[in-house]
């Protein structure tokens, strides 16, 4: 029972429940080399919430570390068992989306930025919602030279993303 805790413990972000990075970065391996075996589509989603810090500026850290953990349940619940999770940093959260084509990834990045939208935090006066930036990259489509390419296209994406006005979702292209 307690190594079980102890292996919870070392996978897991303390803060949103999720699988921490390191953790992410060891599924990460094994699905890539999953993919490339089977030939199969691997996505990945880089999910930024917009203005965070103006919210730990309002709130304070107490308020804006319950809606992270708020933000991130709602991520889960509509997450597949196969999807990995976790948070990046900050506010920035990654996704990793087996046997899912850059298409797929696209329309589950554009539900997850309208749910999120649509969802109140009560945490907020009025009930506030919270906007993302949502970055997406796919294998095989994005000429990829290595593995870790996957993860750095989506974080150009996502950059895009913010470039172009926030609360959008961007699939990576070969001119970012």
């Amino acid at each position: 029972m307690k190594n079980h805790i102890l292996r919870s413990f070392a996978i897991t972000d303390y803060l949103t429940g999720l699988y921490n990075v390191r953790y992410f970065y060891r599924r990460f391996a094994e699905e890539f080399s999953r993919t490339r075996r089977y030939k199969f589509h691997l996505s990945s989603l880089m999910i930024d919430i917009d203005h965070f810090k103006d919210i730990n500026d309002k709130y304070g850290h107490r308020i804006g570390d319950i809606a992270l953990s708020k933000f991130a349940g709602l991520l889960k619940k509509h997450t597949r068992n196969s999807d990995v999770l976790a948070r990046y940093g900050g506010e920035e959260f990654i996704m990793l989306l087996p046997q899912t084509s850059a298409q797929a990834a696209v329309a589950k990045a554009e539900a997850l930025r309208v749910l999120i939208g649509k969802h109140r935090f009560s945490e907020f006066e009025r009930k506030s919602r919270l906007t993302v930036s949502i970055g997406v990259s796919s294998y095989p489509t994005h000429n990829l030279k290595d593995k870790d390419d996957l993860i750095t296209f989506a974080d150009k994406a996502l950059y895009k993303a913010k470039s172009m006005g926030r609360n959008i979702v961007v699939l990576y292209n070969s001119r970012m």
